[in-house]
């Protein structure tokens, strides 16, 4: 049972992110779609964070799969302000579900090169992102 779920629009109206605790998996999943701004990137990841505090998660499955757009321009917030906050709230693993879009893939490769206080793995299949955090959650990694 998913729990928590908070989401943004664009302006048009769309749905353009959601987050949501998965209580079943013990990880916070986010959702992102379409082509997305700097400021989407920026609350939909303060939306996540706030999710990882209230259930004491160290796990998010980002799932990029419906996303049409660059994003790295918000990389190096994400490495700056976002990482740093996310980490002293208990976030340990992120597995990072790649969009078939090469822009939008370009942006989690750059992403996933940085030195990040994270374990931040990309991923081109859904089912194997899952399966590489249930695996982390059973038998987490000593060191980050």
């Amino acid at each position: 049972m998913s729990v928590g779920r908070v989401e943004l629009t664009d302006k048009e109206g769309n749905v353009c992110f959601f987050s949501e605790f998965s209580e079943e998996e013990g990880w916070v999943y986010n959702c992102w779609m379409g082509s997305i701004s700097d400021e989407i990137v920026q609350k939909g990841a303060m939306l996540s964070l706030d999710l990882i505090r209230k259930y004491n998660s160290h796990f998010i499955l980002n799932d990029n799969r419906q996303l049409s757009g660059n994003w790295s321009g918000s990389n190096d917030w994400i490495e700056n302000e976002y990482m740093p906050s996310a980490v002293a709230v208990g976030l340990k693993y992120i597995a990072h579900v790649f969009s078939p879009k090469f822009i939008t893939k370009f942006s989690a490769v750059d992403l996933g090169t940085r030195d990040l206080p994270v374990i931040f793995q990309n991923f081109v299949d859904f089912d194997e992102a899952q399966k590489w955090l249930r695996e982390k959650i059973k038998s987490p990694d000593d060191e980050i």
